[in-house]
């Protein structure tokens, strides 16, 4: 006798009325846990801790300010960082009325919600809802330290795009699989169309699944001609030229300026070429104390589970878990192997994105590993499996409730908050911030040094000379910029004959000072003879 086939939701409905809603009661406790210290850690801010906050908030002021595919930083040059984020950022300050820098700060903790949540959806689809328990919870927990929210994957208050969009790529896994699995034209289009839109928001995680896509194609093409059927070859390619077709339509929003304008030619490498500190040899002690845990333990022991279920059973699930994890250990390590070359012996190879990025995604992979491991052992427990499967899960209440306090402490929540207060505090800035909104228009371009490049002027999307390399247009070739901008600074203690003709090449409106430097000045009135604003801090003049 037939029974007919469960459709998937027809399958959770019957997780649901078991062990699922443990699962998903547990998956809410720890969200509740996680989100309460966010919210405290960003209560009362205006601004964000870092740059990425006035990168961000740059791009957000020009969709505002009808400026869209426009940089906010160079006048005259167009858009190349990854719209997506900043396009919701712009909706959402339309909807809520509220201040781009505020929102970009309040809106961390719920949107970074997305994060969690996807990520358990995905450890369920994969490995069951035991693992995803586990999974989480580590993920949550005990994955995180004293390091920074955007070097590890995890659920941070903060909303950095890396930290955002990690939610996308755990979905787009699911795809990736049902896309293969299903072997139709509409989920190979929806794969495809999902991995443009991750382009948009992130590349790591695009080029990971573009990768992983490429993998799996050639992987079937090969068994196809193997067992003697070509056509079988010829339409999985067919259908994966289908998915390509669509990532290059929905990425076209960013790919018409860095192909279009700029022929996808980085001259500024500083970008991809940043290396986090503990992932250098230099710094391979920290490395160790900061990875040397159970979690790694946990992660790797899942590891060799893993490769011995491919080995001997394959299937398609877990060969995108073992392809996932070796993919993002290859491309961390061919990341770092170009700034090392770059860096150390001047030898200029293509890159992608910083090393952190893949190692980012290579810690997910291992933690989703760890919770699998500990299915495992549940399935093996003296007991019903039910009982042992409700045991493995309800356990992490235990540890969850001893790690709390310190996690609901730790410096990636209040370091960042100090560091955030500290600009808020800092009134003299802030009030320099709202005058560059309020009195410069889009193409006025301000003379300053790095620090104040980076704020107040980034976030207030009016234009630089030059800024800090590792924020600005890889596509613009920042060392002559930094020249003339140093040249200029010069030209306003000693007279330079060439002066005049760098400010008019940039066509520079404005100078931006500390009051403390004005002294070392004699030639500023000359030329930045008008004072628009002056607080005991920092002025702003103009030609």
């Amino acid at each position: 006798m037939s029974y007919p086939k469960l459709t998937l939701w027809e399958r959770m409905r019957i997780r649901w009325s078991t062990e699922g809603a443990i699962a998903v009661l547990m998956l809410l406790f720890m969200l509740i846990l996680s989100l309460l210290p966010a919210l405290q850690a960003v209560r009362g801010l205006e601004f964000g801790p870092t740059m990425d906050f006035y990168r961000d908030g740059s791009f957000v002021h020009s969709i505002l300010d009808g400026r869209s595919g426009q940089d906010p930083q160079f006048k005259g040059e167009h858009l190349w960082y990854t719209p997506l984020i900043f396009g919701l950022e712009a909706l959402l300050v339309r909807i809520t009325g509220m201040q781009v820098e505020t929102l970009l700060v309040q809106a961390g903790p719920w949107l970074n919600l997305l994060a969690p949540v996807c990520f358990f959806i995905m450890a369920w689809y994969f490995r069951g809802p035991v693992a995803a328990v586990a999974a989480t919870a580590i993920y949550l927990f005990f994955l995180i330290g004293d390091e920074p929210a955007w070097a590890v994957p995890t659920y941070t208050p903060w909303l950095i795009p890396i930290s955002f969009v990690q939610g996308f790529f755990y979905l787009a896994l699911i795809a990736l699989h049902r896309s293969f699995r299903s072997g139709t034209l509409l989920r190979a289009m929806g794969i495809g169309a999902l991995t443009g839109v991750i382009f948009l928001s992130h590349a790591a995680p695009a080029l990971i699944l573009v990768v992983m896509i490429a993998m799996l194609t050639f992987t079937r093409m090969i068994a196809g001609f193997r067992a003697g059927k070509p056509g079988l070859a010829w339409e999985r390619l067919g259908l994966s030229a289908a998915s390509g077709i669509l990532f290059l339509v929905c990425s076209m929003p960013l790919l018409w300026f860095i192909m279009g304008y700029y022929n996808m030619r980085m001259v500024n490498r500083a970008p991809f070429l940043f290396t986090y500190e503990l992932l250098t040899v230099e710094h391979i002690r920290l490395f160790l104390f900061y990875n040397i845990t159970w979690v790694t333990f946990a992660g790797l022991a899942g590891l060799v589970l893993l490769v011995r279920e491919v080995i001997a059973r394959g299937g398609l699930r877990r060969k995108i878990e073992l392809y996932w994890f070796s993919l993002t250990v290859l491309l961390f390590g061919y990341a770092y192997f170009v700034s090392v070359m770059d860096t150390k012996f001047g030898v200029v190879l293509p890159g992608t994105a910083p090393s952190f990025h893949y190692f980012f995604y290579m810690k997910a992979a291992m933690v989703l590993q760890a919770g699998a491991l500990v299915a495992y052992i549940a399935a093996r427990l003296p007991m019903r499996k039910a009982q042992g499967r409700t045991i493995a899960m309800l356990f992490w209440v235990l540890p969850i409730a001893v790690v709390h306090p310190g996690y609901s402490e730790r410096m990636g929540l209040y370091g960042m908050r100090v560091e955030s207060l500290a600009i808020s505090e800092n009134s003299g800035l802030v009030a320099m911030f709202h005058v560059l909104r309020e009195k410069l228009v889009w193409d006025d371009v301000v003379l300053c040094d790095d620090d104040l490049s980076v704020f107040p002027l980034m976030p207030s999307a009016r234009k630089a000379v030059a800024t800090v390399c590792t924020m600005a247009n890889p596509y613009v070739d920042l060392t002559p910029r930094t020249a003339d901008r140093d040249s200029m600074m010069a030209g306003l203690r000693i007279e330079r004959p060439d002066e005049e003709a760098l400010l008019e090449k940039y066509d520079v409106t404005h100078l931006l000072v500390r009051t403390s430097d004005e002294a070392a000045m004699p030639l500023r009135e000359k030329w930045f003879p008008i004072v628009v604003s002056r607080n005991e801090r920092y002025v702003l003049f103009a030609r």
